[in-house]
């Protein structure tokens, strides 16, 4: 893999998918799901990103969005999650099609997991993620 790839390993037993996107965040920080993440919340910890920086956030965007990291700080594989840039109006960041795509695939309650595995590997093999599922 070159070196600007993003190794990723997703921990099964703490790892939230395909229970619809209500409550899937990077990490989830109470109820019964807490301490789980979803896929992107692995990849912004492999990335370098702390728990304290992604808890309860939904997506990277969010990140930049609500001023926790400079879009410029962001791995370049989570930098293509992200789409949009500041305006004179106000931050405009929104989510990238990748990063949709990756976000539904992890939570999509229709697919199962060997599935959806597939696709998270695919689809982030196309922004410089490498994704390894561990149980």
């Amino acid at each position: 893999m070159g070196a600007d790839m993003l190794d990723v390993t997703v921990k099964r037993s703490e790892w939230y998918r395909g229970k619809g996107s209500d409550r899937s965040r990077l990490l989830i920080a109470d109820g019964p799901s807490a301490g789980q993440m979803c896929c992107l919340g692995f990849a912004a910890l492999a990335s370098g990103l702390t728990e304290k920086q992604i808890t309860n956030v939904p997506m990277p965007m969010n990140l930049v969005r609500n001023g926790t990291v400079d879009i410029s700080d962001l791995h370049s594989a989570l930098q293509a999650c992200v789409d949009g840039s500041d305006d004179d109006e106000g931050e405009e960041w929104q989510d990238s099609a990748v990063g949709n795509d990756l976000a539904e695939f992890n939570d999509d309650p229709e697919i199962d997991d060997p599935t959806r595995e597939e696709r998270l590997i695919s689809a982030g093999a196309e922004i410089g993620i490498n994704f390894t599922f561990v149980d």
